[in-house]
């Protein structure tokens, strides 16, 4: 599961925003921090039809939604943090004497591996860019 103070700052802004319930905060936390329908309807202290009755009220599924969007960013600004020391940690892997050749090998392949995807993820963006600038210039159609 998730960080639970992270969960539980996060859900009590989207709460106080959304004018949701005790229990279905409790629930929300439960469903966003990696828990199943049974575990988070347990955690309310609802059933599990309850939950599912919830999940198609707009206020609560735009609730769980803006949580998971929130929770999402705060794991990405976390994880950005860490790339620095996980660089440095596969560059002293690399040339670190003592370190097998087959280690070696592996952390090679993982890094050209992640430049690879960063490349990939950087021409889609710029591919989308272009796209989304030569549809304004389309004509609308009435």
């Amino acid at each position: 599961m998730l960080d639970d103070d992270v969960c539980r700052k996060t859900s009590g802004n989207v709460a106080s925003r959304n004018g949701l319930k005790p229990r279905q905060v409790a629930a929300i936390e439960i469903l966003v921090s990696g828990g199943n329908m049974t575990e988070a309807a347990k955690a309310a202290g609802i059933s599990p039809r309850t939950l599912e009755r919830w999940l198609t009220r707009p206020e609560f599924s735009g609730a769980l939604q803006a949580m998971q969007t929130t929770m999402l960013k705060s794991i990405t600004s976390r994880l950005t943090g860490l790339a620095g020391k996980a660089v440095n940690t596969l560059a002293e892997l690399l040339s670190g004497e003592g370190v097998s050749d087959a280690i070696k090998a592996r952390v090679a392949v993982a890094a050209l591996d992640s430049v690879m995807k960063w490349h990939q993820g950087m021409a889609l963006e710029e591919r989308l860019a272009t796209l989304e600038k030569e549809v304004t210039r389309i004509p609308k159609l009435r």
